[in-house]
């Protein structure tokens, strides 16, 4: 992100840039106003004027460990999934037959470690909302071993492998910068296993997106009560929300 801000800069004049960030790129943006990075990574020096969080991972997110297989059968192309990994299961029955695919999961692992920035954004709700009972082995999934139909090491592995909420949270953002939080409320997203144990925008929670623990400046906060997680960076509403911010 720096190093994108100073070509900005460099090549339009500007003194600083608007930063507006989407889902887990929330996550990232954070981090870079934060300053929470690798030791070879750049400290933030100021240079954005406003940041502005979409659907923003605020407190974290549990939902691929939250919902039993559904993400898994997603994404192993032996059940019928194409989406990318970051799944909870080392193991899944797909009709019938087991297979395993570590590198596809949220763990770093003998495989390698493919997904890092799902693990980053991770952070347990299960005291705040009841984990779904009628989802296929969410117990196991988030909590860890055998179920009916998977394995899974457990949401708390994962966390302990990299989660960087808590981090993000405490090292707090300058109160120099205003951040600007919008985020939707319906859980209606089509194709897709919405967040339904409470209230989201299909996949995050109303909750942690509103969240402003560690900001040191928020200008605003809506929600948006009909929009959806991806209706969040299309829908005529929402954008002229941000087009309004950014004026």
């Amino acid at each position: 992100m720096h190093d994108a801000i100073e070509i900005i800069k460099t090549k339009t004049g500007a003194a600083q840039v608007d930063v507006v960030s989407w889902s887990k790129g929330t996550v990232a943006s954070r981090m870079f106003a934060s300053g929470v990075r690798q030791g070879w990574g750049t400290a933030y020096s100021g240079s954005i004027r406003r940041l502005i969080m979409v659907g923003g991972l605020n407190n974290g997110w549990d939902w691929t460990f939250r919902h039993g297989v559904y993400p898994s059968w997603a994404t192993y192309s032996e059940c019928g999934g194409s989406l990318i990994g970051g799944s909870p299961h080392t193991f899944l029955n797909c009709f019938g037959l087991v297979f395993s695919h570590p590198e596809f999961t949220a763990y770093d692992t003998a495989s390698g470690d493919f997904f890092p920035g799902l693990r980053q954004m991770l952070k347990r709700w299960d005291s705040v909302y009841a984990l779904p009972i009628f989802d296929l082995d969410y117990w196991s999934t988030y909590y860890g071993g055998w179920g009916l139909y998977s394995y899974s090491k457990g949401i708390d592995y994962a966390i302990n492998q990299g989660s960087l909420i808590d981090t993000i949270r405490a090292a707090g953002t300058p109160a120099s910068l205003p951040i600007y939080l919008l985020c939707g409320g319906a859980a209606d997203i089509p194709l897709w296993h919405n967040e339904h144990t409470g209230p989201s925008d299909g996949t995050v929670l109303v909750d942690s997106c509103s969240d402003t623990v560690g900001f040191g400046t928020v200008s605003d906060n809506i929600l948006l009560g009909g929009i959806n997680h991806i209706k969040l960076v299309w829908d005529s509403l929402p954008m002229s929300q941000i087009e309004n911010w950014l004026q």
